[in-house]
Parts: structure tokens; sequence; C-alpha cells
């Protein structure tokens, strides 16, 4: 069982992810709409970027809903043309994990990443075997020509009542000190 305490407190997290990783510029304008139901939706894009992020006690999967669109592909890659688009949404999608995991760290400890990686959208269609006890999914709208879905899916072996987030704490953001 996750409580609602619990649901609000990953959603802000969420949003708040959201916000400062995906938007590339802080001119960009994102607009993220929770969308109803808890199932898992059927969007139209072709792929899935799947990030976990796991512990003792769940495994939180965030899955963005991706199409290499030439407006999607420029926006992520920018001048980055060397590298594939799956590449650098990967690299966007890491840094959205790592604020997620910041927060998250704040109440549990023990808590380890994957690397992305990439499915066909046909996967999604057997979610519930994971047994999820909360699923939540949003549009995403970059300025106004960037458009994505996103999916949280927590599935946890033991009831989850409490989640701490001060997504506005001035602490470590993790970046890399090289000495």
């Amino acid at each position: 069982m996750i409580s609602s305490q619990a649901q609000n407190a990953l959603e802000t997290m969420f949003l708040y992810a959201a916000k400062s990783t995906l938007a590339l510029s802080q001119d960009d304008v994102i607009s993220i709409t929770p969308l109803p139901g808890t199932q898992a939706l059927d969007f139209p894009e072709r792929q899935v970027l799947i990030l976990t992020i796991s512990s003792f006690t769940f495994r939180l999967l965030m899955i963005f809903h991706i199409d290499d669109d030439s407006v999607t592909r420029g926006y992520f890659q920018q001048e980055k043309s060397e590298q594939s688009f799956i590449d650098a949404f990967g690299e966007i999608a890491n840094l959205f994990c790592g604020a997620m995991n910041r927060e998250l760290l704040k109440t549990f400890s023990h808590l380890g990443m994957s690397t992305p990686y990439v499915l066909g959208r046909s996967c999604m269609a057997f979610i519930q075997e994971l047994k999820p006890g909360f699923l939540a999914s949003y549009r995403i709208d970059i300025r106004d020509d960037v458009h994505l879905h996103a999916t949280l899916c927590l599935c946890e072996d033991e009831d989850i009542t409490t989640i701490h987030v001060d997504t506005h704490s001035s602490e470590d953001t993790g970046e890399l000190e090289l000495f």
C-alpha cells in the first residue's frame, strides 16, 4: 500500500525533476499535465526509455514515451549531431533520474539507479504484470513544439506511508568534483 501522502510526494518530485531537467533553456516554457486514471495509457510514441530507482522496499520506474521525430531530436540533441537521439535524451533522462534519486534519499537509504534502456511501446501492455501500487501518467509540452509523455510506476514490497520531499533546499546537487 502506498499512502496518498507518499503518492503526492512522488508527484511533487516528478514535477520538480521534470521542470529542472527537461527544459534545456531557462526561457523554454514547460507544461506538465497529469492525465486521469491509474492505468497505463497507450500513447502514440513508438518507444519507451526507462530508468529505474530501486531500494530494499520498492522499485520506481520512470518511463518516457518518445519518438525520434525531427522536432524532438532537434531539441534534445542541440548541437550534438554526432550523438544519437537516444543517447542525447538518455543523458537528460539520467539528470531527471538523479534529481528524483536525491529527493528519495531523504527518506530511503541504499538506492540504486539503472542506466536508461529503450523498449518498444508494446511492452507497456504488460506494465500491470509488475503489480504497481502507484501508476501515474503525464503529458509534457516544452515550448509549443516538443511533446512527449511520461509514466511513473512504483512497485512496493512493503507499505510506503511517508516520503519526505523538499525541492527548495539548497543542498549539494550531486555534481562530480574533480581533485
